[in-house]
Parts: C-alpha cells; structure tokens; sequence
C-alpha cells in the first residue's frame, strides 16, 4: 500500500525532508511540466485534461493544477482553471515523490519513465492503479482557451 509517511526504515537517516526540505538539487524538479491526462482519468472514457506541475516554491512543494477540457455534453470546449489545486513534495526520506489533494490521485506516488509522468494511487475499493500521463512540451499559459 502506498503511504506518504515514513521513518525507521532503511534510509531513514533522521531528516525531516517535509519540513526541512533540502537546498540545491531536489527530485522534485524533475517532474515540472505540463501532462497530457486524457482518457479515463476521472471515469469517463476520453475525457481530456491536464495535469500542471508548477516550479518548487521556498517551502520545498510544488504546486499542482488539474485543467480540465468543458468538452463533454455539449461542453464550451475550453479549458477550466481550477480554484485551487494540490502539490507535490519529498517524503521524509527524501527519496520519494508524492502528489496530494488531487483529485481522482490523492496521495499518490510520482515516477517518470523517459518523459512520462507515473502515477500511482489508490482507487476506488482501496485498488492500486496506475495512470500514465506523457509530457506534453508546452507550458501552463498554451492551454487555451480558457473558460
């Protein structure tokens, strides 16, 4: 089962990498981009978004921003900002990478496979999933049209 937390496992060297995030280099930074979610993300097939994950800010997180495409049911067809959205950040090992408050993938795992983001989450009747999202190569201001 996946878990955000930690401590008294192997690697457990005693640092709060969640508090204390570490200066310099940071995994983190590997994964800022935009990723192209569309499919069966949310439960319905074909449904087109994407995931954002912003630069780090000071306190080591990275925000995190789910646009959806207002496509489905006659939808406008253009992209709707969300008002708030989540964040990713080291576990307390600081080897790990998590993406928390986004919905359908609270508290879920990060990995990258070449430019595929890999996400790994628990669903619905505690199943382990895995949505693979591929980069993009754009930027959060070329999802237009807004709503």
């Amino acid at each position: 089962m996946l878990s955000a937390c930690g401590g008294g496992g192997a690697g457990d060297g005693g640092e709060d990498f969640v508090n204390a995030p570490p200066t310099g280099p940071n995994p983190i930074d590997a994964f800022v981009g935009v990723y192209d979610l569309t499919g069966n993300w949310d439960g319905q097939d074909g449904d087109v978004a994407s995931l954002v994950i912003r630069e780090r800010g000071d306190d080591g997180r990275a925000d995190v921003l789910l646009y959806d495409l207002d496509d489905l049911n006659g939808g406008d067809n253009c992209y709707v900002r969300p008002g708030s959205g989540g964040f990713v950040e080291l576990d307390v090992t600081g080897e790990r990478v998590f993406m928390n408050r986004v919905a359908p993938f609270d508290s879920a795992e990060l990995s990258l496979s070449g430019t595929t983001l890999v996400i790994d989450y628990i669903g619905v009747d505690d199943a382990e999933l895995t949505y693979r999202a591929p980069s993009v190569g754009i930027t959060e201001t070329d999802l237009t049209p807004p709503c």
